[in-house]
């Protein structure tokens, strides 16, 4: 099997050891922050959508970690619906 120009060969293996020997950045702000924000399904939400699903209003002022259990909890329940459904 022909595998081409030896001299491309030699610049893709040069180019694949670079990259296995790049240093991976890790920022610990971006970290921090994405550890407070609200998530359903994986995915960002933003204070107004999690009150609009989970029915409650503004003026509760819970704190985000209660309002993300909450999430956690409306998710698992509509799982667990979906599955009742599917099994019906």
């Amino acid at each position: 099997m022909n595998r081409g120009n030896p001299s491309r060969l030699a610049k893709v293996q040069k180019f694949w050891a670079k990259k296995r020997q790049k240093k991976q950045y890790v920022y610990k702000s971006r970290q921090k922050n994405a550890a407070q924000k609200l998530r359903i399904n994986g995915k960002f939400v933003t204070n107004d959508q999690a009150f609009k699903i989970l029915g409650i209003n503004k003026e509760m002022l819970l704190n985000n970690e209660d309002v993300q259990e909450m999430l956690k909890v409306y998710q698992m329940n509509k799982m667990h619906n979906e599955e009742i459904q599917i099994n019906s």
